[in-house]
């Protein structure tokens, strides 16, 4: 996590002097689009070499759902997140699972916090 919190200081300087490039973009594997920033909600992400996956975050929003504990109706923040993956390298059932355990943090960040070595 510290490794990934300084690239990302690291590529915002370069952001806010101007001075970010194509080459800041090269060798990534993973890549994370925010089309919620501009108000969009859903997307088809596509994978361009060398990635192995994309994810599109959508814009959050206010949604009426059933609690799973109360049955009771309630309004949550809910977003879409949309993924691909180059199936060569990741699978169909890799990424199911990806996206499971990937909601799980988000809904409760301090089992990701456990998770961390």
């Amino acid at each position: 996590m510290l490794e990934i919190a300084e690239e990302l200081m690291r590529l915002g300087e370069l952001r806010d002097s101007g001075k970010f490039g194509g080459r800041d973009l090269e060798d990534g594997t993973f890549t994370l689009s925010n089309i919620g920033s501009i108000g969009g909600r859903i997307a088809n992400p596509v994978v361009f070499a060398p990635q192995s996956c994309i994810g599109a975050l959508g814009a959050v929003r206010k949604r009426a759902v059933v609690d799973d504990s109360s049955a009771e109706v309630v309004v949550r923040d809910m977003v879409t997140v949309s993924w691909a993956a180059d199936h060569r390298i990741v699978d169909g059932a890799t990424m199911a699972m990806f996206n499971r355990r990937w909601k799980e943090f988000v809904e409760g960040p301090e089992g990701m916090l456990a998770h961390m070595k």
